[in-house]
């Protein structure tokens, strides 16, 4: 078995809690990690014929659910779990972290969707606007994430178990990746040191790529989606402002870093079938 700490910690954490009935949502970058482990157990599809790597990341993205996190009990319950595993908060009170020795370090970010109406009653935020809380507790919070208002609809439960202890965690669907996926495209383009954020376009790149034809359908229940409107929206004017055309500043960004740091060549009409499949997909 080959040395993976943040599945050991996704398990470790899983296991506890739930006895609590406290199921994680993890999103980022393991999130599709444990997607593709998922995608290898069914037939394979590939929408443009990329032979795509899932790229390696740090740090597990995990989502506390609008119940969750409206919940004084339970975000206790999360906040003893992560201290008997080791953790420390390193911001107040959404990101923690343990070192694992001469290997670095173990971040959590523990990020949540705006609560629904008949929750926000349930819900105290502090003066930094960023991040809110259940009343009753406040060694715990979720970081604001509100372009994943739709993280909880429809959403896989993955096998995420390793030597022989039993986990399952949830996945967001792949809609709900590319939502996330395109805000975070589009607050990075402009770092230069951080690859202009084109990491987050091979993401959705990858995401539509596995979309089998049953996920698909199912995206109008989440563009239809009231609650979803003003996130649906901006994320069409992001495809529009970096994503239109093969030739737009985002797709140069996506083929640049493909071919530097993914070894992933993507040839153009790769690319202009991603683009129109993209704007499908948002109705764009």
């Amino acid at each position: 078995m080959t040395t993976d700490p943040l599945r050991d910690t996704l398990v470790d954490l899983a296991l506890m809690l739930k006895p609590d009935h406290i199921e994680l949502i993890v999103g980022g970058g393991y999130g599709l990690v444990l997607r593709s482990e998922m995608i290898a157990k069914r037939e394979h599809f590939s929408r443009f014929g990329i032979n795509t790597i899932v790229r390696s990341t740090g740090d597990l993205d995990c989502f506390l659910g609008a119940e969750v996190v409206s919940d004084s009990a339970k975000t206790r319950r999360i906040a003893e779990a992560l201290e008997s595993m080791g953790f420390t908060a390193i911001q107040r009170y959404w990101q923690f972290s343990k070192s694992i020795g001469d290997r670095g370090e173990i971040h959590i970010d523990l990020l949540a969707a705006d609560v629904p109406a008949p929750l926000v009653a349930n819900i105290q935020r502090p003066n930094d606007s960023r991040r809110f809380r259940p009343r009753g507790f406040d060694k715990l919070h979720g970081r604001r994430t509100p372009e994943a208002v739709t993280v909880q609809r429809l959403p896989s439960r993955v096998d995420a178990s390793r030597d022989g202890r039993d986990a399952f965690v949830l996945i967001p669907h792949p809609l709900s990746f590319i939502l996330m996926k395109l805000f975070a495209f589009r607050d990075r383009i402009v770092q230069a040191d951080d690859d202009y954020g084109a990491y987050h376009a091979f993401d959705i790149l990858q995401s539509i790529d596995s979309m089998n034809h049953e996920e698909w359908d199912q995206t109008p229940e989440f563009l239809d989606d009231p609650v979803a409107t003003s996130t649906v929206t901006e994320a069409r004017e992001i495809v529009r402002q970096l994503l239109s055309s093969p030739y737009a500043d985002g797709s140069v960004r996506l083929i640049d870093y493909a071919r530097s740091k993914q070894n992933v060549p993507i040839t153009a009409q790769q690319l202009e079938h991603f683009v129109n499949e993209l704007k499908d997909l948002l109705k764009v």
